[in-house]
């Protein structure tokens, strides 16, 4: 087992597309989406010490909580569960220090981002005494973004979207429209049963897009069938769709709004056209990288 400290890092991510199918029989939707990661990181620093910690710096720290409902304590017993399942010693305690550039609740998958770096920190600690294969499948047994994020790039995922096949993809750019308000993943998926949204199949031109880097062919790609769900229950994110960016749309659950840019100088315009509208942004690019030591 190593000593000292380790860092590890992964992105937060928007949905390209997600298509919403009925309802699965251990109680999830059945998912169709294009995920693509983006370059927001979440840093995860890990210390074997005399118990267990967890200190939240970076943005919106004092909305994360730093009890056992975090994911990356989870993350971390659910680990250690798993040692204990292949006869293995479990792993000492440690002092976890999460750094957050991913919006909170945001729909970006910023604790599965945690969760992700967490597990790669976690294997390093134990110089890498668990497989790829090993990883994703503790991944995915505590939520259903992570494994994308410990796969990064961008990638089609299917099932919860935990079952995914990488996409060959050109570099974006995009604005992130951010909300003072959250939305509950829970309640989004509710709404969108009672308003009984149809389901939209994942596009096979969407690939293309994707692999020629033509952001005005991926713009007509775009699709959330969360997205009337999401605005009907915050109808002011519709303010966030009025600028000249090629498309907008809101990512996973929300309520952060993806506007999808030419290049860095469009995206700076579409930024000052949200601040003139007193919402707060920021300028993002796509990441190839999943979840890595730093």
């Amino acid at each position: 087992m190593k000593k000292g400290t380790i860092r590890a890092r992964a992105y937060g991510k928007i949905n390209l597309f997600l298509g919403v199918g009925p309802v699965r029989e251990d109680g999830y939707h059945q998912l169709e989406t294009i995920f693509q990661a983006v370059d927001l990181a979440e840093d995860i620093t890990i210390t074997p010490a005399a118990e267990l910690s967890l200190e939240i710096t970076g943005r919106h720290a004092n909305l994360v909580p730093t009890d056992d409902s975090n994911l990356v304590i989870k993350t971390y017993k659910r680990f250690n569960e798993y040692l204990a399942e292949i006869a293995h010693a479990p792993l000492p305690p440690l002092a976890i220090t999460i750094n957050k550039q991913v919006p909170v609740a945001g729909g970006m998958a910023g604790g599965s981002a945690d969760a992700a770096a967490m597990l790669m920190a976690l294997n390093a600690l134990l110089d890498n005494f668990l497989s790829r294969a090993e990883l994703l499948h503790i991944g995915s047994s505590l939520g259903a973004d992570i494994p994308f994020c410990l796969i990064g790039g961008t990638a089609r995922g299917t099932g919860r979207g935990d079952e995914l096949v990488s996409v060959l993809a050109k570099p974006t750019t995009w604005v992130i429209a951010l909300s003072h308000k959250h939305l509950s993943t829970p309640e989004v998926f509710k709404t969108y049963d009672r308003l009984q949204l149809p389901s939209t199949a994942l596009p096979d031109s969407i690939y293309q897009a994707l692999a020629k880097g033509h952001p005005q062919t991926l713009a007509k790609q775009l699709h959330n069938d969360l997205q009337p769900a999401a605005l009907s229950l915050l109808p002011e994110l519709k303010k966030a769709f009025q600028t000249t960016a090629l498309a907008s749309i809101v990512s996973g659950s929300g309520p952060t709004v993806a506007a999808l840019c030419m290049d860095h100088y469009h995206a700076d315009l579409v930024a000052e056209e949200l601040m003139a509208e007193n919402i707060p942004s920021l300028v993002v690019a796509s990441e190839t990288r999943g979840a890595h030591l730093i």
